[in-house]
C-alpha cells in the first residue's frame, strides 16, 4: 500500500436545486464525504437509487467538483505528487456506463471494434487522431490479453449488447488508467456475457487498475472486490471489507429506504378485452444498416395475454419492441397491425401504449453523453407521457387532470420530493423510475417494457414487480424483456424466445418455457 492515497475525498458535499410549489429548495446529493481509495484495493459501491453513487464517481472522476462554500476537496495522488486539477489526471481514470454504451448505439456509427479500442488512447468518443503503430500494438496485445481480439474487425452496428460492453472496458484500459470506474456495467447483459465482462474486470484488477463496481445487485460484484461502501441520502452508512458490509443485512435490507411502499397506488380502471389482437406480425423482417436482425417473424399478441420475451444479447428483442413501436419498420413482404390496423396513425397508438427502454431513456440525454440535454424537471418529464413525446412542446396543454395523476404515481414511485429536480442532475436509477410513472400515468392499454428493471436497487425492483403485478389484475396487458428469471411475474401468460433475430419457441408459458429450457438450457422460468 502506497504512502498517499490514489485520490482522498474530504468533507465533500455537492448539491443541486429543484423546483417546489413555493419556489426552489437546495438538496444535496452527497454530504461531508470523506473516503480515499489506496492502490490495491477494489471498491463496490452500493445503495439505494439516490443515495449518491453517480455523484461520487462523478467526483472521482474530476467531471463535478465539491460545493466551495463547504469546503470540501479532492485530491489524486496518481504520480505520488498531490494533484487538485481534474484535467491532470482525467487520463489516469477511466469509466464505462450502461449510458456511455446506449450513446454508441444511438449514433450507429460505423466504427469497427479495433477503431473503437484505440480511441481510449484519447478519452475521445471517435478517432480524431492518428494512433502510433506503437499505440496500435499494444492495443491488439490488451485485447488478446482479455480475450476481445475477435471483435476488433466487426463493426459496431453488428455487436451485441455483451459483444460492445466486453469492448468498451477493453477501450478504458487501453491507456493504463489507474483507475476504472464501472457504473452498472452488467445491467442488460444475459448470463454468459455478464459472466464474461466480470472476468475481463477481474483480469483489468490483475492488470493493476484499482476496479470501483457501483451496482444494485450484489450477486454480481466481480471477484477481485475487497471493500465496499454503502451509501444512505448522501452519507457513508458502511464501509470496511466487502464480507463485513455484505453481512450487515440482507440485500434487500441494505436498500429498504429507496420506496415508500406504504403510499396508495393510484387507482387503475378495469379494462374490458375487444376481440382484436394488440399485434399481429406476419413474416416481418427487419433490417438495420443493411443487415437483417429479425428474419421473418410471424407472431400475434391477443388480448388478454401478457408475453415474456426472451433470448440472449443480439437476439433481436429490442428491435422487435422498437418496431412495436414504430421506431423500425418491416421490410417489403411482412406486414405488421397495431389494434387490427396495418397503416395507423402511430401517434395514436403510441398514446396507448407505454414504453420503457435504455435506448428510449436515452433519448431525453440527460446524462452528458449527448449531445440534445433537455432541461426537463421530472413531473415534466412524466407529462410528456399523455403525449407520447419526446420532451413537451409548446403546442401541448398540461391538464390539472394530468397533474394530479402524474403527481400520484410519482408519490406512489417515492419520487415526489424529486418532482422538481432536473433529469440532468438525476442518476440512472431515479431517472429509470420517472420513466417508469411516465409509462404507467397515462393509463395505457399494453406496457412494452424492455429491461425496465434496469438501473432499479432491489426494493424498487421488488415495488415495481408488484405493480406490475396489480396493473395485470386490472387488465393492462405487457411483453417483458428482461435476462432476469425472477423478474417474470406470475401473470406471464406466454413466451417469446428469440435466437439470432429468428424465433426459437413460442407459446403459453410452461410450454415455451420447456421447449426453451431444452433447446438452450437459458434461465427462464
Amino acid at each position: 500500500m502506497t504512502a498517499h492515497p490514489l485520490v482522498a475525498l474530504e468533507r465533500c458535499t455537492v448539491s443541486f436545486t429543484r423546483r417546489t410549489a413555493g419556489g426552489t429548495a437546495t438538496s444535496k446529493a452527497v454530504d461531508d464525504l470523506n473516503w480515499a481509495l489506496h492502490a490495491g484495493e477494489h471498491w463496490a459501491i452500493i445503495g439505494p437509487n439516490g443515495a449518491g453513487k453517480s455523484t461520487l464517481l462523478r467526483l472521482i472522476r474530476g467531471e463535478q467538483r465539491p460545493d466551495q462554500q463547504a469546503g470540501g476537496s479532492v485530491t489524486w495522488f496518481m504520480d505520488g505528487t498531490a494533484e487538485t486539477t481534474p484535467l491532470a489526471i482525467r487520463r489516469h481514470i477511466a469509466i464505462v456506463s450502461s449510458e456511455m454504451q446506449e450513446h454508441y448505439v444511438r449514433q450507429q456509427w460505423q466504427l469497427s471494434g479495433e477503431e473503437l479500442l484505440l480511441t481510449g488512447w484519447f478519452d475521445s468518443p471517435l478517432l480524431y487522431e492518428k494512433p502510433t503503430d506503437e499505440q496500435r500494438e499494444e492495443a491488439l496485445q490488451l485485447a488478446c490479453t482479455l480475450g476481445v481480439q475477435h471483435l476488433l474487425d466487426m463493426h459496431l452496428p453488428a455487436m451485441s449488447q455483451g459483444q460492445l460492453r466486453k469492448l468498451l472496458v477493453a477501450r478504458a484500459l487501453v491507456n493504463g488508467p489507474c483507475i476504472l470506474v464501472l457504473d452498472e456495467v452488467c445491467e442488460g447483459l444475459d448470463t454468459a456475457s455478464r459472466a464474461e465482462v466480470l472476468e475481463i474486470v477481474d483480469r483489468a484488477a490483475g492488470l493493476g487498475a484499482s476496479v470501483l463496481f457501483a451496482s444494485h445487485r450484489l450477486q454480481e460484484l466481480p471477484a477481485c472486490t475487497t471493500h465496499a461502501m454503502l451509501l444512505r441520502a448522501g452519507h457513508i452508512a458502511a464501509q470496511g471489507p466487502v464480507a463485513d458490509v455484505a453481512a450487515t443485512a440482507g440485500e434487500v435490507a441494505l436498500f429498504e429506504d429507496s420506496v415508500d411502499t406504504h403510499a396508495p397506488m393510484p387507482r387503475i380502471a378495469d379494462r374490458q378485452y375487444g376481440a382484436t389482437p394488440i399485434f399481429e406480425l406476419d413474416k416481418a423482417t427487419v433490417f438495420i444498416n443493411r443487415v437483417p436482425v429479425l428474419h421473418d417473424i410471424s407472431w400475434c399478441v391477443r388480448p388478454g395475454e401478457n408475453w415474456a420475451v426472451c433470448g440472449s444479447n443480439g437476439a433481436g428483442k429490442s428491435t422487435l419492441l422498437r418496431l412495436l413501436m414504430g421506431d423500425e419498420r418491416q421490410a417489403w413482404g411482412g406486414t405488421v397491425r397495431w389494434f387490427g390496423e396495418s397503416q395507423p396513425d402511430m401517434n395514436v397508438v403510441r398514446r396507448r401504449i407505454g414504453y420503457v427502454s435504455d435506448r428510449f431513456q436515452a433519448t431525453y440525454g440527460h446524462d452528458g453523453y449527448h449531445g440534445t440535454l433537455m432541461d426537463l424537471s421530472g413531473e415534466e418529464l412524466v407529462w410528456s407521457g399523455f403525449f407520447a413525446s419526446v420532451g413537451l412542446w409548446d403546442w401541448q396543454t398540461v391538464t390539472d387532470e394530468h397533474r394530479q395523476t402524474a403527481s400520484d404515481w410519482m408519490r406512489y414511485m417515492g419520487l415526489a420530493e424529486y418532482a422538481g429536480q432536473r433529469i440532468r442532475d438525476m442518476s440512472y436509477g431515479r431517472l429509470r423510475r420517472f420513466m417508469l410513472c411516465r409509462a404507467m400515468a397515462p393509463a395505457p392499454e399494453i406496457l412494452l417494457l424492455d429491461e425496465p428493471c434496469s438501473g432499479l436497487d432491489p426494493a424498487s425492483r421488488e415495488h415495481f414487480l408488484a405493480t406490475l403485478r396489480r396493473l395485470a389484475g386490472n387488465g393492462v396487458q405487457m411483453l417483458y424483456v428482461t435476462h432476469y428469471a425472477s423478474e417474470l411475474i406470475p401473470e406471464i401468460t406466454h413466451m417469446l424466445s428469440l435466437e439470432n433475430g429468428h424465433v426459437s419457441a413460442c407459446g403459453p408459458r410452461e410450454q415455451a418455457s420447456t421447449r426453451m429450457a431444452e433447446h438452450s438450457g437459458q434461465e427462464t422460468s
